[in-house]
């Protein structure tokens, strides 16, 4: 079995991994999806478009509390320019490696924080 990872050229995003019995079967690059060989598991794992190379991803530096006070401030930097954060169904583009938020609602917030190069950050936020 000869083992394959399709990555999106787009965006660097690593799609799938498959395993094919023989080279003849790998599958073919078009608009959506190249074709490497290798194993390289979505999760682990993306294609950096700068260098030509797949690369490990990261895990971010920064921690989110589970629980904060109402008119507190969450403030997080360095944080990698391109990172998208979402809390619940807003979402927040870091432009300038730093973001910050003030808590002004009480609630129970899910967090998620994406960045090709890092692995994805999920947790809850309560604010009281």
């Amino acid at each position: 079995m000869f083992p394959y990872t399709l990555y999106d050229p787009r965006t660097g995003r690593i799609i799938s991994t498959m395993e094919v019995p023989d080279k003849k079967y790998a599958p073919g690059n078009g608009t959506w999806s190249v074709a490497i060989e290798g194993h390289y598991p979505p999760d682990d794992y993306y294609y950096d478009l700068a260098t030509d190379t797949v690369q490990p991803r990261g895990t971010f530096d920064f921690v989110i509390p589970n629980s904060a006070s109402v008119g507190a401030t969450l403030q997080y930097a360095p944080v990698p320019v391109g990172t998208r954060i979402h809390v619940d169904a807003d979402m927040y583009n870091v432009n300038d490696g730093v973001f910050d938020m003030v808590l002004t609602t009480p609630g129970d917030y899910e967090i998620y924080v994406l960045n090709i190069a890092y692995r994805p950050l999920r947790t809850r936020l309560l604010v009281t």
